[in-house]
């Protein structure tokens, strides 16, 4: 089953995703698939990050994430 949770927590994250390429900025939200009846793990967990060299928010694997804090 797919889970959608909002973030309120300023946390940043940076790194580089295969199909979003680099990326860095704050998680809007965290969409997890818990489909196979285990936990999610980092490879079926995404963030939507707001990059501000982009555009628009874009969706990026928890696996693709190279650090991570709260706050800017």
């Amino acid at each position: 089953m797919l889970q959608l949770v909002g973030i309120s927590a300023e946390l940043v994250v940076e790194g580089e995703d295969d199909d979003a390429g680099a990326f860095s900025g704050r998680v809007l939200a965290i969409a997890a698939d818990s489909g196979a009846g285990g936990p999610p793990g980092p490879s079926t967990t995404w963030l939507l990050v707001v990059d501000d060299r982009r555009p628009e928010p874009v969706w990026v694997s928890q696996a693709a994430v190279s650090s991570q804090r709260l706050g800017r």
